[in-house]
């Protein structure tokens, strides 16, 4: 005779809904009974369902495919606590070791939550690290990495950092028995001293990370730049050089103080366009931010032959800029001189030691426009000059310094008139404001005052990668940023970049020594 189930009275419990049941039965010719209860309702519980929503990390070792992983406590670090896990056989609970995962996780919290939408995050699912063995947590990598792009200071920057780890920013070691304390109130070491003691906490972030952001970065540009050429858009470069003067470090105004280096701007057109792609504007985007110890056609060489040939390159007039454009690109780059920078040039010559220059002189410097040179083209050009000797020789001025004006940028000014009368859709600029606002804008973050103090070449190149990269709009989204650096961790198999001892160790190029461009020279063509 089989079993009698009866359903009993319903009950509350923490697990939910319960019910008791009562079973009758039958053994050996004996009646017997029993009572038993089920779960009819479980009670939902969020932080259970939500930890099953994220499965443990699989063992790295491919042979343990298939084997139990659960958590085994944790570890701590100087970012805080980390998860450890450990893999056990399923057929023998001896054979088993720990682990933690290619990116450690935090330790997640039973009130650990998504700072963005407040979900409760699940045990699996902590912040993994931007790589292994790095007690920097990956948010604030991401915060330097911003932080830095925005011309902020090394020491600014590392000072921070340490806050948001809730880290000491000063010096914590006992020196001669004092306390730091101590060693403040006799005023062994001051605060200035303190700070400057973490500033490569965050150059050692942008020496191992930055590339992570930068190259993805470089190759969104040249996306872009190649679906320009596509749609028969002309992409226009603007080049531009910044003297870093030694004096900078106390006043900006100084013009007569040596220069230590040299930064050399490259930035870009970008054509804005509605859904049916037509063109309805334009933009100013930086493209290269190099730093090197000159502005000779060598320097220029490095900095061009990292880039496409665009079809227009605009630049000041200056000789080196015209001659490494044709060492490196040819033909394929027609290179247009700035109206701008020649009708001031000619206006800077023309004004007298002592006085000023005549008011219908100067007007007449205003008058040159890109309007004027679309419409007349190159002989626009000739007649502006013919204008101008009228009107200097009213103004009581040098008959042969209009002519070596007119001899040196007459030739100049009718190439750009060229451009701008064949090139208007759309149209093609034949100043480079573009470049110089950028250059106010970003680089001079990085060159004015504490631009002195760099040494490094090869970091202050990364660093000005880093702001091209800022400028650009990559660093906005700070959660692809972090997943940009983890991904790039990952195929390291969880390990960051090697430090520069390991991958230069005869030293690095400096940023004031001119023979450092021959080395890149050297090293680009072989």
């Amino acid at each position: 005779m089989g079993a009698q189930i009866h359903a009993r009275q319903a009950r509350q419990s923490k697990r939910g809904a319960t019910r008791v049941f009562r079973c009758r039965y039958e053994q050996d010719g004996e009646a017997g009974v029993h009572y038993f209860t089920v779960v009819t309702r479980p009670k939902a519980d969020a932080r259970l369902l939500i930890d099953q929503a994220v499965a443990a990390p699989p063992c790295p070792r491919p042979e343990h495919t298939g084997r139990h992983v659960w958590p085994n406590g944790t570890y701590k670090t100087a970012a805080g606590e980390r998860q450890r896990y450990r893999c056990v056989n399923r057929e023998d609970d001896s054979d088993y070791h720990s682990f933690s995962a290619e990116l450690p996780r935090a330790v997640v919290e039973e009130e650990t939550c998504c700072p963005d939408c407040e979900v409760l995050t699940p045990r699996h699912a902590g912040t993994e690290a931007a790589s292994r063995r790095l007690n920097v947590p990956t948010p604030v990598v991401v915060s330097v990495l911003r932080d830095l792009a925005d011309g902020h200071a090394y020491t600014a920057v590392s000072k921070r950092a340490l806050e948001q780890m809730k880290r000491p920013t000063g010096r914590v070691r006992t020196v001669g028995g004092k306390t730091p304390d101590e060693l403040h109130e006799a005023g062994q070491f001051g605060p200035r001293r303190e700070l400057k003691a973490h500033w490569h906490l965050s150059a050692d972030i942008l020496e191992r990370f930055a590339p992570f952001v930068t190259e993805p970065a470089f190759e969104a540009m040249r996306v872009e730049e190649a679906a320009y050429r596509a749609e028969g858009l002309p992409v226009v470069y603007f080049a531009d050089e910044v003297s870093v003067k030694r004096d900078y470090a106390r006043s900006a105004t100084l013009t007569s103080a040596p220069v230590v280096w040299t930064a050399l701007v490259v930035s870009r057109t970008r054509w804005e366009r509605d859904k049916d792609g037509r063109v309805t504007g334009r933009s100013s985007r930086l493209v290269r931010v190099r730093a090197l110890p000159n502005a000779s056609a060598e320097a220029w060489r490095l900095v061009l032959a990292e880039l496409d040939a665009p079809n227009f390159l605009v630049a000041d007039g200056a000789a080196a800029i015209e001659k490494a454009a044709t060492a490196v690109w040819g033909k394929k780059t027609t290179v247009v001189p700035c109206m701008f920078h020649a009708t001031r040039n000619i206006e800077a010559n023309l004004t007298p030691t002592r006085g000023g220059l005549a008011d219908k002189v100067r007007d007449h410097m205003y008058a040159l426009s890109r309007d004027l040179m679309r419409d007349g083209g190159p002989k626009a050009v000739s007649s502006w000059f013919d204008d101008l000797e009228d009107v200097t020789a009213a103004a009581d001025l040098p008959a042969d310094l209009v002519a070596a004006q007119r001899r040196r940028y007459e030739p100049l000014l009718r190439r750009t008139a060229l451009v701008a009368q064949r090139h208007n859709d759309p149209e093609v600029q034949v100043s480079n404001a573009a470049v110089e606002a950028q250059i106010r804008l970003w680089v001079k973050r990085m060159t004015t005052r504490r631009g002195a103090m760099f040494s490094n070449l090869a970091r202050t190149n990364l660093l000005g990668d880093l702001i091209v990269t800022g400028a650009n709009g990559a660093l906005l989204d700070q959660h692809e940023v972090a997943r940009a650096i983890r991904h790039a961790s990952k195929t390291h198999r969880g390990w960051a970049p090697p430090p520069r001892a390991l991958t230069e160790p005869a030293g690095v190029l400096g940023l004031r020594d001119a023979f450092s461009v021959t080395e890149l020279l050297e090293r680009h063509s072989s």
